[in-house]
């Protein structure tokens, strides 16, 4: 497996491990469909939170996130807004889910040292792309 494909898989179970401490309730991970893929589901009461995780490895320390060059929400281009918008709309039909269902969508951005193997979460809430 290639060094960015384990940090995204490890980024994935740290969020997910968060999101649980959050006491949200997990729902699914990693759905596709031919549009897209959404990484992370999960349940806020009666809300919908659909998250998407982008992970960075560090070997500086995680605790002056500003000396890195590349931020991991910069990696949210508008093509995979809308492959995410697609894929929550063919993610609803599939399941059945009401229209009426409150939902939003959540950055989860996890720094990783690769040295130390700890890990930072920035969490942004409600999404939009402008």
């Amino acid at each position: 497996m290639a060094k960015h494909n384990e940090i995204g898989k490890l980024g994935e179970e740290i969020a997910m491990k968060f999101l649980m401490k959050q006491n949200f309730s997990f729902v699914e991970k990693n759905f596709s469909c031919h549009l897209g893929e959404i990484d992370l589901i999960f349940k806020e009461k009666d809300i919908l939170r659909f998250i998407e995780v982008k992970s960075i490895a560090t070997s500086r320390g995680i605790y002056d996130l500003s000396l890195l060059q590349v931020q991991p929400e910069e990696n949210l281009s508008r093509d995979k807004w809308n492959k995410i918008l697609k894929s929550i709309d063919v993610y609803k039909k599939t399941k059945s889910i009401s229209q009426e269902t409150a939902w939003f969508i959540d950055l989860l951005c996890v720094f990783i040292d690769t040295d130390t193997r700890e890990a930072k979460i920035r969490w942004i809430k409600h999404i939009t792309f402008n």
